[in-house]
């Protein structure tokens, strides 16, 4: 397009210039450009928030769900009866009390472990539930102090029936003691 610098309409001096629609839309079209390099850019970021995200609620969930498991084998051993015939039967019963013992010094780690996790989901990330599971850190925590509860009971328990079965031991052989020396 021209323009006259006269107002007579004779074109003598005529200076082009762009539409100013022409160059509107051309500042549009680099804005929607942009606008769109950003989107993608945000909708990445997103992306990856959300991959990161559910990784860790998944490495969340499956460190409580592994440590769940090993409470309930804990429970089920905790909740058999303490009882034995023998001093060796009763000493056998040691032997998976030691194991969870020296197994609940490892799950403690997984549990700061999941602590970690959970911090990082709440102080990153923001949130404070995880969709994966209805189980809360402080639950856990709970759970694992039972446990340690449990077992410290159970360790005693057993204590107290390799005394009573060394008492019983201590008493037959006194007692063959004695029936030997009246037969004698």
């Amino acid at each position: 397009a021209v323009v006259s610098t006269q107002s007579t309409g004779i074109l003598e001096d005529v200076i082009p210039i762009e539409p100013p629609l022409e160059r509107l839309a051309e500042c549009f079209e680099e804005l929607q450009n942009k606008g769109n390099d950003t989107l993608h850019k945000i909708l990445d970021n997103i992306s990856l928030f959300e991959n990161v995200l559910d990784k860790k609620f998944f490495e969340f969930s499956t460190l409580v769900s592994d440590l769940r498991r090993w409470v309930e084998e804990v429970e089920e051993y905790c909740t058999d009866g303490i009882f034995s015939y023998t001093l060796e039967e009763a000493e056998k019963l040691r032997g998976p009390a030691e194991i969870f013992r020296d197994e609940y010094e490892d799950k403690v780690r997984v549990l700061d472990e999941i602590s970690e996790i959970d911090s990082s989901i709440r102080d990153e990330f923001g949130l404070q539930l995880n969709p994966y599971t209805w189980v809360s850190c402080q639950k856990v925590d709970i759970m694992m102090r039972s446990v340690d509860n449990r077992l410290r009971k159970q360790h005693y328990s057993i204590g107290n029936e390799i005394n009573r079965q060394e008492t019983n031991d201590r008493n037959k052989r006194q007692f063959v003691q004695y029936s030997n020396q009246i037969h004698q």
